[in-house]
Protein backbone atom coordinates (compact mmCIF):
# COMPACT_ATOMS: atom_id res chain seq x y z
CA UNK A 1 0.00 0.00 0.00
CA UNK A 2 1.31 3.44 -0.97
CA UNK A 3 1.18 5.48 2.26
CA UNK A 4 2.14 8.96 1.08
CA UNK A 5 3.62 10.80 -1.88
CA UNK A 6 4.51 14.40 -2.71
CA UNK A 7 7.37 15.31 -5.05
CA UNK A 8 7.67 19.09 -4.65
CA UNK A 9 8.88 21.70 -2.18
CA UNK A 10 6.72 23.98 -0.01
CA UNK A 11 7.89 27.46 0.95
CA UNK A 12 6.26 30.40 2.67
CA UNK A 13 6.79 34.13 2.19
CA UNK A 14 4.96 37.15 3.56
CA UNK A 15 4.81 38.95 0.20
CA UNK A 16 4.75 38.03 -3.47
CA UNK A 17 7.85 40.16 -4.09
CA UNK A 18 9.79 38.02 -1.61
CA UNK A 19 8.53 34.85 -3.23
CA UNK A 20 9.40 35.93 -6.76
CA UNK A 21 12.89 37.03 -5.68
CA UNK A 22 13.43 33.59 -4.17
CA UNK A 23 12.43 31.99 -7.47
CA UNK A 24 15.10 33.96 -9.37
CA UNK A 25 12.73 34.74 -12.24
CA UNK A 26 14.36 34.78 -15.68
CA UNK A 27 13.25 36.08 -19.06
CA UNK A 28 12.32 32.62 -20.32
CA UNK A 29 9.89 32.00 -17.45
CA UNK A 30 6.15 32.56 -17.93
CA UNK A 31 3.73 33.79 -15.25
CA UNK A 32 0.17 32.52 -15.69
CA UNK A 33 -2.42 34.42 -13.69
CA UNK A 34 -5.47 36.71 -13.80
CA UNK A 35 -5.90 40.39 -14.64
CA UNK A 36 -6.73 41.07 -10.98
CA UNK A 37 -3.49 39.58 -9.67
CA UNK A 38 -1.50 41.26 -12.43
CA UNK A 39 -2.99 44.69 -11.71
CA UNK A 40 -2.79 44.43 -7.90
CA UNK A 41 0.59 42.75 -7.44
CA UNK A 42 2.53 42.69 -10.73
CA UNK A 43 1.91 46.11 -12.27
CA UNK A 44 5.63 46.98 -12.06
CA UNK A 45 6.95 43.51 -12.85
CA UNK A 46 8.71 43.18 -16.21
CA UNK A 47 11.29 40.38 -15.93
CA UNK A 48 9.24 37.83 -17.88
CA UNK A 49 5.94 37.65 -19.75
CA UNK A 50 2.69 37.64 -17.76
CA UNK A 51 -0.12 35.69 -19.44
CA UNK A 52 -3.69 36.18 -18.15
CA UNK A 53 -6.43 33.60 -18.57
CA UNK A 54 -9.38 36.05 -18.38
CA UNK A 55 -9.93 36.67 -22.13
CA UNK A 56 -10.39 32.95 -22.78
CA UNK A 57 -13.69 32.35 -21.04
CA UNK A 58 -15.32 31.90 -17.66
CA UNK A 59 -13.48 31.64 -14.35
CA UNK A 60 -14.16 27.89 -14.12
CA UNK A 61 -11.78 25.85 -16.32
CA UNK A 62 -13.32 23.99 -19.24
CA UNK A 63 -11.59 21.77 -21.77
CA UNK A 64 -12.37 24.29 -24.52
CA UNK A 65 -10.87 27.14 -22.52
CA UNK A 66 -7.71 25.17 -21.81
CA UNK A 67 -7.46 24.21 -25.50
CA UNK A 68 -7.69 27.87 -26.51
CA UNK A 69 -4.97 28.90 -24.07
CA UNK A 70 -2.76 26.01 -25.16
CA UNK A 71 -3.14 27.04 -28.80
CA UNK A 72 -1.97 30.54 -27.89
CA UNK A 73 1.01 29.28 -25.90
CA UNK A 74 2.31 27.08 -28.72
CA UNK A 75 4.10 30.07 -30.21
CA UNK A 76 5.77 31.04 -26.92
CA UNK A 77 9.15 29.62 -26.01
CA UNK A 78 9.21 29.36 -22.22
CA UNK A 79 10.77 26.93 -19.77
CA UNK A 80 9.27 27.31 -16.31
CA UNK A 81 5.57 28.03 -15.67
CA UNK A 82 4.66 30.07 -12.59
CA UNK A 83 0.93 29.94 -11.81
CA UNK A 84 -0.56 32.51 -9.42
CA UNK A 85 -4.27 32.15 -8.71
CA UNK A 86 -7.13 30.13 -7.27
CA UNK A 87 -7.91 26.51 -7.97
CA UNK A 88 -9.01 27.17 -11.54
CA UNK A 89 -5.73 28.86 -12.48
CA UNK A 90 -3.67 26.14 -10.81
CA UNK A 91 -5.70 23.33 -12.40
CA UNK A 92 -5.36 24.88 -15.86
CA UNK A 93 -1.63 25.42 -15.39
CA UNK A 94 -1.08 21.72 -14.70
CA UNK A 95 -2.37 20.88 -18.17
CA UNK A 96 -0.44 23.74 -19.77
CA UNK A 97 2.76 22.32 -18.26
CA UNK A 98 2.40 18.98 -20.08
CA UNK A 99 4.19 17.81 -23.21
CA UNK A 100 2.39 17.54 -26.52
CA UNK A 101 -0.26 19.55 -28.34
CA UNK A 102 -3.14 17.24 -27.52
CA UNK A 103 -6.72 18.17 -26.75
CA UNK A 104 -7.54 18.53 -23.07
CA UNK A 105 -10.14 15.77 -23.20
CA UNK A 106 -7.46 13.38 -24.46
CA UNK A 107 -5.33 14.10 -21.39
CA UNK A 108 -8.33 13.55 -19.11
CA UNK A 109 -9.20 10.31 -20.88
CA UNK A 110 -5.51 9.36 -20.59
CA UNK A 111 -5.54 8.33 -24.23
CA UNK A 112 -2.29 10.24 -24.92
CA UNK A 113 1.10 10.31 -23.14
CA UNK A 114 1.06 12.41 -19.97
CA UNK A 115 4.50 13.86 -19.34
CA UNK A 116 5.65 17.10 -17.77
CA UNK A 117 7.46 19.60 -20.00
CA UNK A 118 7.54 22.82 -17.99
CA UNK A 119 8.50 22.79 -14.28
CA UNK A 120 5.48 24.24 -12.49
CA UNK A 121 5.50 26.65 -9.55
CA UNK A 122 2.05 26.95 -7.91
CA UNK A 123 1.12 29.98 -5.81
CA UNK A 124 -2.47 29.92 -4.45
CA UNK A 125 -4.55 33.06 -3.95
CA UNK A 126 -7.31 31.32 -1.96
CA UNK A 127 -7.26 29.18 1.17
CA UNK A 128 -9.17 26.19 -0.12
CA UNK A 129 -7.94 24.47 -3.23
CA UNK A 130 -4.84 22.62 -2.02
CA UNK A 131 -4.06 22.24 -5.73
CA UNK A 132 -0.54 23.59 -5.18
CA UNK A 133 0.45 20.21 -3.64
CA UNK A 134 -1.65 17.70 -5.58
CA UNK A 135 -1.24 15.77 -8.82
CA UNK A 136 -4.89 16.43 -9.67
CA UNK A 137 -6.50 18.77 -12.20
CA UNK A 138 -10.24 19.37 -12.54
CA UNK A 139 -11.95 20.67 -15.67
CA UNK A 140 -15.47 20.95 -17.06
CA UNK A 141 -15.74 18.68 -20.09
CA UNK A 142 -18.29 20.41 -22.28
CA UNK A 143 -19.28 17.34 -24.33
CA UNK A 144 -20.15 15.43 -21.13
CA UNK A 145 -21.70 18.39 -19.28
CA UNK A 146 -19.83 17.54 -16.09
CA UNK A 147 -16.48 18.07 -14.43
CA UNK A 148 -13.80 15.41 -14.57
CA UNK A 149 -10.55 14.91 -12.72
CA UNK A 150 -7.16 13.84 -13.94
CA UNK A 151 -4.78 12.38 -11.37
CA UNK A 152 -1.25 11.76 -12.62
CA UNK A 153 2.22 12.15 -11.14
CA UNK A 154 3.26 14.42 -14.03
CA UNK A 155 0.87 17.08 -12.66
CA UNK A 156 2.73 17.59 -9.38
CA UNK A 157 4.04 21.17 -9.07
CA UNK A 158 7.78 21.34 -8.46
CA UNK A 159 7.29 24.08 -5.90
CA UNK A 160 4.41 25.51 -3.87
CA UNK A 161 4.65 29.01 -2.41
CA UNK A 162 2.27 30.07 0.37
CA UNK A 163 1.93 33.87 0.47
CA UNK A 164 -0.66 35.39 2.86
CA UNK A 165 -0.43 38.80 1.19
CA UNK A 166 -2.30 37.43 -1.83
CA UNK A 167 -5.39 36.93 0.34
CA UNK A 168 -5.41 40.44 1.82
CA UNK A 169 -8.39 41.64 -0.21
CA UNK A 170 -10.22 38.36 -0.69
CA UNK A 171 -14.03 38.82 -0.78
CA UNK A 172 -15.92 37.14 2.06
CA UNK A 173 -17.81 34.64 -0.11
CA UNK A 174 -14.65 33.57 -1.94
CA UNK A 175 -12.85 33.21 1.39
CA UNK A 176 -15.54 31.24 3.19
CA UNK A 177 -16.39 28.89 0.32
CA UNK A 178 -12.71 28.15 -0.32
CA UNK A 179 -12.12 27.48 3.38
CA UNK A 180 -15.17 25.18 3.49
CA UNK A 181 -13.76 23.42 0.45
CA UNK A 182 -10.50 22.81 2.34
CA UNK A 183 -12.54 21.46 5.25
CA UNK A 184 -14.33 19.05 2.89
CA UNK A 185 -10.99 17.94 1.41
CA UNK A 186 -9.80 17.04 4.90
CA UNK A 187 -13.06 15.30 5.85
CA UNK A 188 -13.24 13.21 2.69
CA UNK A 189 -9.56 12.28 2.92
CA UNK A 190 -10.03 11.20 6.54
CA UNK A 191 -13.01 8.99 5.68
CA UNK A 192 -11.46 7.57 2.51
CA UNK A 193 -10.63 3.83 2.47
CA UNK A 194 -7.26 4.93 1.03
CA UNK A 195 -6.37 6.98 4.11
CA UNK A 196 -3.22 6.21 6.09
CA UNK A 197 -1.73 7.32 9.38
CA UNK A 198 0.00 10.13 7.47
CA UNK A 199 -3.12 11.48 5.77
CA UNK A 200 -5.10 11.11 9.01
CA UNK A 201 -2.65 13.35 10.89
CA UNK A 202 -2.84 15.97 8.13
CA UNK A 203 -6.64 15.77 7.87
CA UNK A 204 -7.27 16.08 11.59
CA UNK A 205 -4.94 19.07 11.93
CA UNK A 206 -6.58 20.80 8.96
CA UNK A 207 -10.09 20.20 10.35
CA UNK A 208 -9.05 21.53 13.76
CA UNK A 209 -7.42 24.68 12.33
CA UNK A 210 -10.36 25.49 10.08
CA UNK A 211 -13.11 24.89 12.63
CA UNK A 212 -11.38 26.86 15.38
CA UNK A 213 -11.01 29.76 12.94
CA UNK A 214 -14.68 29.44 11.98
CA UNK A 215 -15.72 29.56 15.64
CA UNK A 216 -13.93 32.88 16.11
CA UNK A 217 -15.27 34.19 12.81
CA UNK A 218 -18.83 33.32 13.83
CA UNK A 219 -18.72 35.98 16.56
CA UNK A 220 -18.12 38.67 13.94
CA UNK A 221 -19.19 37.30 10.59
CA UNK A 222 -17.53 38.90 7.58
CA UNK A 223 -14.77 40.50 9.67
CA UNK A 224 -11.38 40.22 7.89
CA UNK A 225 -9.61 40.47 11.25
CA UNK A 226 -10.84 36.94 11.99
CA UNK A 227 -10.02 35.39 8.60
CA UNK A 228 -6.67 33.98 9.83
CA UNK A 229 -5.49 33.66 6.24
CA UNK A 230 -1.99 32.52 7.26
CA UNK A 231 -3.44 29.69 9.32
CA UNK A 232 -5.99 28.70 6.69
CA UNK A 233 -3.36 28.70 3.93
CA UNK A 234 -1.54 26.09 6.00
CA UNK A 235 -4.79 24.20 6.71
CA UNK A 236 -5.69 24.16 3.01
CA UNK A 237 -2.18 22.95 2.20
CA UNK A 238 -2.40 20.16 4.79
CA UNK A 239 -5.79 19.12 3.42
CA UNK A 240 -4.36 19.17 -0.10
CA UNK A 241 -1.55 16.83 0.91
CA UNK A 242 -4.11 14.56 2.59
CA UNK A 243 -6.64 14.30 -0.23
CA UNK A 244 -3.89 14.23 -2.85
CA UNK A 245 -2.96 10.86 -1.38
CA UNK A 246 -6.23 9.51 0.04
CA UNK A 247 -8.65 11.01 -2.47
CA UNK A 248 -12.06 12.63 -2.15
CA UNK A 249 -15.43 10.99 -2.62
CA UNK A 250 -19.17 11.49 -2.94
CA UNK A 251 -19.34 15.14 -1.89
CA UNK A 252 -17.14 16.12 -4.83
CA UNK A 253 -18.72 13.56 -7.16
CA UNK A 254 -22.26 14.88 -6.57
CA UNK A 255 -21.17 18.50 -6.88
CA UNK A 256 -19.57 18.11 -10.31
CA UNK A 257 -22.71 17.91 -12.53
CA UNK A 258 -24.26 20.92 -10.77
CA UNK A 259 -21.04 22.92 -10.74
CA UNK A 260 -20.31 22.08 -14.35
CA UNK A 261 -23.70 22.76 -15.90
CA UNK A 262 -24.68 25.78 -13.81
CA UNK A 263 -21.16 27.14 -13.22
CA UNK A 264 -21.46 27.06 -9.44
CA UNK A 265 -18.02 27.76 -7.91
CA UNK A 266 -16.31 24.60 -6.72
CA UNK A 267 -16.27 25.31 -2.99
CA UNK A 268 -19.87 26.48 -2.99
CA UNK A 269 -21.15 23.43 -4.88
CA UNK A 270 -19.27 21.09 -2.53
CA UNK A 271 -20.77 22.84 0.51
CA UNK A 272 -24.29 22.08 -0.74
CA UNK A 273 -23.69 18.32 -0.37
CA UNK A 274 -21.54 18.14 2.79
CA UNK A 275 -24.22 17.59 5.43
CA UNK A 276 -26.38 15.31 3.28
CA UNK A 277 -23.51 12.99 2.39
CA UNK A 278 -22.23 12.79 5.98
CA UNK A 279 -25.75 12.07 7.24
CA UNK A 280 -26.17 9.31 4.64
CA UNK A 281 -22.79 7.80 5.52
CA UNK A 282 -23.70 7.73 9.21
CA UNK A 283 -26.96 5.91 8.51
CA UNK A 284 -25.25 3.33 6.31
CA UNK A 285 -22.12 2.74 8.43
CA UNK A 286 -22.51 4.28 11.90
CA UNK A 287 -19.77 2.35 13.74
CA UNK A 288 -16.78 2.84 11.48
CA UNK A 289 -14.29 5.66 11.08
CA UNK A 290 -17.05 8.22 11.01
CA UNK A 291 -16.92 7.97 14.82
CA UNK A 292 -13.36 9.30 14.65
CA UNK A 293 -14.49 12.19 12.48
CA UNK A 294 -17.23 13.04 14.97
CA UNK A 295 -14.61 13.08 17.74
CA UNK A 296 -12.33 15.46 15.81
CA UNK A 297 -15.22 17.83 15.08
CA UNK A 298 -16.61 17.69 18.62
CA UNK A 299 -13.19 18.57 20.07
CA UNK A 300 -12.80 21.57 17.78
CA UNK A 301 -16.36 22.79 18.40
CA UNK A 302 -16.43 21.84 22.09
CA UNK A 303 -19.63 19.81 21.81
CA UNK A 304 -20.71 16.20 22.30
CA UNK A 305 -19.78 13.69 19.59
CA UNK A 306 -23.49 12.91 19.09
CA UNK A 307 -24.14 16.54 18.16
CA UNK A 308 -20.95 17.14 16.16
CA UNK A 309 -22.50 16.98 12.68
CA UNK A 310 -25.51 19.04 13.80
CA UNK A 311 -23.26 21.70 15.33
CA UNK A 312 -21.04 21.72 12.26
CA UNK A 313 -24.08 22.30 10.06
CA UNK A 314 -25.34 25.11 12.31
CA UNK A 315 -21.92 26.80 12.35
CA UNK A 316 -21.47 26.69 8.57
CA UNK A 317 -25.00 27.95 7.92
CA UNK A 318 -24.30 30.82 10.30
CA UNK A 319 -21.21 31.74 8.30
CA UNK A 320 -22.85 31.42 4.87
CA UNK A 321 -26.35 30.35 3.85
CA UNK A 322 -26.71 27.01 2.07
CA UNK A 323 -29.13 27.32 -0.82
CA UNK A 324 -31.41 24.77 -2.47
CA UNK A 325 -30.22 23.23 -5.74
CA UNK A 326 -33.17 24.77 -7.60
CA UNK A 327 -31.82 28.23 -6.71
CA UNK A 328 -29.00 27.66 -9.18
CA UNK A 329 -31.35 26.68 -12.02
CA UNK A 330 -31.45 22.92 -11.55
CA UNK A 331 -34.80 21.39 -12.56
CA UNK A 332 -36.49 18.36 -10.99
CA UNK A 333 -35.92 16.16 -14.07
CA UNK A 334 -32.17 16.53 -13.53
CA UNK A 335 -32.25 14.59 -10.26
CA UNK A 336 -32.13 11.31 -12.18
CA UNK A 337 -29.94 12.74 -14.94
CA UNK A 338 -27.30 14.05 -12.54
CA UNK A 339 -27.38 10.79 -10.56
CA UNK A 340 -26.65 8.81 -13.71
CA UNK A 341 -23.82 11.20 -14.63
CA UNK A 342 -22.27 10.65 -11.21
CA UNK A 343 -22.52 6.86 -11.46
CA UNK A 344 -21.19 6.78 -15.03
CA UNK A 345 -18.44 9.43 -14.97
CA UNK A 346 -17.23 9.71 -11.37
CA UNK A 347 -16.04 6.18 -10.65
CA UNK A 348 -12.60 7.60 -9.79
CA UNK A 349 -14.16 9.45 -6.85
CA UNK A 350 -16.90 7.01 -5.82
CA UNK A 351 -14.32 4.33 -5.02
CA UNK A 352 -13.13 6.67 -2.24
CA UNK A 353 -16.52 6.72 -0.49
CA UNK A 354 -16.68 5.88 3.20
CA UNK A 355 -19.80 3.81 2.53
CA UNK A 356 -21.01 2.52 -0.83
CA UNK A 357 -23.73 4.72 -2.32
CA UNK A 358 -26.21 3.29 -4.80
CA UNK A 359 -27.89 5.37 -7.47
CA UNK A 360 -30.97 5.43 -5.21
CA UNK A 361 -28.93 6.95 -2.38
CA UNK A 362 -27.56 9.57 -4.76
CA UNK A 363 -31.01 10.37 -6.17
CA UNK A 364 -32.36 10.79 -2.63
CA UNK A 365 -29.60 13.26 -1.77
CA UNK A 366 -30.27 15.34 -4.88
CA UNK A 367 -34.03 15.21 -4.34
CA UNK A 368 -33.83 16.22 -0.67
CA UNK A 369 -31.56 19.16 -1.50
CA UNK A 370 -33.55 20.22 -4.57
Amino acid sequence: MNLFKFTGDIKSFKTLDQGLKNLNIETDDLIFTSHRVKNEYLSNFSVCEIFCHDPYGSREPSDKKIDSINDELKSKNFKRLIAIGGGSVLDISKILALKGNYKTIDYFNQSVPIENKHPLVAIPTTCGTGSEVTSISIAYIESLETKMGLNHEALFPKQALLIPELLDNIPYEVYIFSAIDALIHAIEAYLSPNSSIYTDVLSKKAIDLILKTFKKLSTKRNNPEHYNVSGLLIASNLAGLAFGNAGVGAIHALSYPLGGKYHVPHGESNYLFLDAVLTTYKKLKPKGKIKGLEAVISTALNCSTEKSFDNLNILLNHLIDRKSLSTYGMISNEVQEFSEIVINTQKRLLKNNYAELSIDHIENIYRNLY
